[in-house]
């Protein structure tokens, strides 16, 4: 199959975001409280156009920092469903974005 050329492509951003906690969350646990804000936030029709996607290999469970991958159309709403997430596993917790860029290696 043959790519795309640019201009018919999606624009992607990504947002570095790092929880905030008393506890060290895995990635597993991060996934789950994701999902249920952005379905609760955006409803599955929104969500399905955003492709919001956490990147496992760029989560640092030291740092409790990771990278989500978005729609650029999407990016606002994304934000605003990190923002919902109020508890991880039961605990108090919330994420701030550190960071949005077009390129991963910006945000290294």
């Amino acid at each position: 199959m043959k790519r795309k050329i640019p201009a018919e492509r999606k624009s992607q951003r990504y947002i570095k975001f790092k929880i905030h906690s008393n506890t060290d969350h895995s990635l597993s646990d991060i996934v789950e409280e994701f999902w249920s804000a952005v379905h609760s936030y955006m409803g599955s029709k929104d969500a399905s156009q955003a492709e919001p996607w956490l990147i496992a290999n760029k989560f640092s469970r030291q740092n409790q920092e990771g990278v989500i991958r978005v729609n650029r159309d999407f990016e606002d709403d994304l934000r605003t469903s990190l923002i919902l997430i109020d508890k991880v596993q039961g605990e108090d917790a919330f994420l701030s974005t550190q960071d949005v860029s077009g390129t991963l290696r910006k945000l290294d």
